[in-house]
């Protein structure tokens, strides 16, 4: 709870604060004392009639309308922060709905690790059907925006927090899965029509946000503001420091014995992609938005594409992200790369320990004892207690934060364990002066 998120800090700051959709998730925020969603207090009033909707898996929830209800009951004059997010594109989406909305098969552009089948190509018309339906609705709140007369005096940022859930992509830390669109547009401030090949990362959103705002950032935010990029005119690379970023993945779904999670982290440079992959004697991320176990799973199967899908992998993958930005070929396999893969591996691993890494400190468990607030399947055996903390891994843990040093005692009052006597250091010791 000590931890600031920037829709709080922009409501410490005055500005009415709000969402709708998918907000903040998953999880549960009420433990931290929060009366309501992170991401600020859900609107949700307006709804459609669900026959106006393309497909059975959208959400009836009319963003853009509950976005107008938000600026129209603010005080007048009040600056916000609005956070609209939406549903789609996601699971559950209904099958053959691309199609069914005038979408053609031959259209189709498939990845080169799918194999090119009907199935596959109904399930990218499928999801394109979602995205459209995310298209339009930026489009709507962006008119709600301009009918408010807010339009250009309002930093809009559009993006997506995974990629799509197929296959090799959403949970994966390839060129699919974290690959995403990025549009930012205010149009009172910014030069617009530009394409920026910068480096950035969504951590560097909150920054960005809070020094537009001049709210001071604080020292716990890691990401990097854009607003150096965006007061810029140019196209291209920007601010030439922007040379790589990191990613990571732990838990996603529970498909493991004991909950465990599969922990990968990640170096993407403008021409290459690094992925190390921690534990690669676990199986690899699989589950429900893998397609394993139904339709595209099987033509997987049928295409000899089993073992690249859902094999076992290794510990070190190298891509080359320009001419391969599909992530087929694991460059790290040829000799001719060794010096390339090391020199990515020691910067992403340097980053990692400088930043504090519970896997490069020596307490990775602490990953495990995460509870899930979710669903966890008995039939994978051992742990499979819904938001509680595993007995198991909380011990591994408290061990490699006392050995490595750390203080997290939120961590030990959460897990009901005492926590290790913090050192202090000495101080020199001052006489306190009473004023006559």
């Amino acid at each position: 709870r000590h931890l600031k998120v920037y829709p709080e800090l922009f409501k410490n700051a005055g500005y009415a604060v709000a969402s709708t959709g998918k907000a903040w998730g998953p999880g549960e925020y009420k433990i931290n004392g929060r009366q309501h969603n992170p991401a600020g207090e859900l609107m949700g009033k307006r709804k459609f009639d669900k026959k106006d909707l393309p497909a059975t898996g959208i959400s009836t929830k009319n963003y853009a309308e509950n976005f107008r209800d938000f600026l129209n009951e603010r005080p007048e004059g009040t600056p916000f922060a609005f956070w609209l997010g939406t549903h789609e594109a996601h699971l559950p989406i209904e099958y053959k709905s691309g199609v069914r909305n005038g979408k053609k098969l031959k259209d189709v552009v498939l990845p080169a690790f799918y194999p090119d089948t009907e199935e596959f190509r109904h399930a990218l018309l499928d999801y394109a059907v979602e995205v459209e339906w995310f298209d339009r609705v930026i489009g709507q709140a962006v008119e709600v925006l301009r009918e408010a007369g807010e339009l250009e005096n309002t930093l809009i940022v559009v993006t997506a927090d995974n990629g799509m859930a197929l296959p090799r992509a959403k949970t994966n830390n390839y060129e699919y899965g974290v690959h995403m669109p990025l549009v930012i547009s205010w149009q009172g401030k910014v030069k617009g029509n530009r394409t920026i090949d910068d480096m950035v990362s969504l951590i560097d959103l909150a920054p960005t946000f809070l020094e537009a705002a001049n709210i001071p950032v604080p020292q716990e935010m890691t990401g990097r503001s854009l607003l150096n990029i965006l007061g810029s005119t140019k196209e291209g690379l920007v601010d030439a420091s922007r040379t790589y970023v990191l990613s990571g993945r732990e838990r996603h779904s529970a498909v493991r014995k004991d909950n465990l999670s599969y922990p990968i982290r990640a170096m993407h440079t403008p021409s290459h992609t690094y992925i190390w992959n921690v534990k690669p004697e676990r199986t690899p991320p699989d589950g429900y938005h893998s397609g394993k176990e139904g339709a595209l799973g099987a033509e997987i199967k049928k295409a000899g594409l089993w073992e690249l899908h859902y094999g076992f992998r290794p510990q070190d993958e190298l891509y080359r992200r320009v001419d391969n930005g599909d992530s087929f070929e694991n460059l790290a396999k040829n000799p001719e790369y060794k010096g390339l893969l090391n020199k990515l591996k020691q910067t992403l691993q340097g980053d990692l320990k400088a930043g504090g890494d519970a896997r490069m400190l020596g307490f990775g468990d602490i990953w495990e004892s995460y509870p899930r607030y979710g669903y966890i399947p008995a039939k994978h055996g051992g742990f499979a207690q819904s938001g509680v903390y595993n007995p198991k891994y909380v011990e591994s843990a408290r061990q490699g934060m006392k050995t490595a040093g750390i203080e997290n005692d939120s961590y030990f009052e959460r897990t009901k364990l005492p926590a290790p006597p913090r050192k202090v250091k000495n101080k020199k010791a001052t006489k306190k002066v009473k004023k006559k």
